[in-house]
């Protein structure tokens, strides 16, 4: 009896390790990078104009500094930009891509964090600064322990909510009327809810 359960522990272990070091499993961060991708987030597309931007903004640069052996790397990419620059000079178009580039990188940055800020601010009744204060400040509230029970102690603790979020309860289960009562003495235990 003992060997039989002995070896079916021992097989059941083998296959669980058999089962895990078969299937490699993307690390734990990187799953979470790509979860950001996932459609229907209304991420994505600020975060590629952002990245548009902060391309943009780097051949400003390199136009506004004339730096072309740069522009040579891409065939395509040198031959529009010496195109580009000998209809405006670089000294207008330098600049003016820069500040292209940066305000595509504010947009896109500042669209990416409303979208987020829409999804921790469901109802958008306060701004996400008043929020982040509001939060700040029932952290540094006082720290509160409740102990007992009854009917007000939710209602107490739902009002204490405003105040500090530094809370924890105690709550304590002494019914002894009805059915709740005769599970308790005839288990021993709580009695549910």
């Amino acid at each position: 009896m003992f060997l039989k359960f002995f070896y079916m522990a021992l097989t059941r272990l083998f296959r669980q390790v058999r089962r895990e070091t078969l299937t490699l499993a993307p690390p734990r961060r990187v799953n979470r990078l790509l979860w950001w991708l996932a459609p229907g987030l209304l991420v994505k597309r600020w975060l590629f104009l952002s990245m548009a931007g902060v391309l943009l903004v780097g051949v400003g640069g390199m136009i506004w500094l004339k730096l072309t052996p740069v522009f040579y790397t891409g065939q395509l990419l040198g031959a529009a930009l010496r195109a580009f620059t000998t209809y405006v000079p670089n000294y207008v178009s330098g600049p003016l891509g820069i500040l292209l580039g940066l305000g595509l990188i504010f947009w896109g940055q500042s669209r990416t964090v409303g979208a987020i800020t829409d999804v921790l601010i469901p109802g958008n009744e306060e701004e996400l600064l008043d929020a982040l204060l509001t939060q700040r400040r029932l952290a540094r509230g006082p720290k509160i322990v409740v102990i007992g029970g009854g009917t007000g102690l939710s209602n107490l603790l739902r009002g204490m909510k405003r105040y500090s979020s530094n809370i924890t309860a105690i709550v304590t289960v002494a019914d002894d009327g009805g059915s709740s009562g005769r599970l308790r003495r005839g288990m021993g235990g709580l009695p549910p809810g």
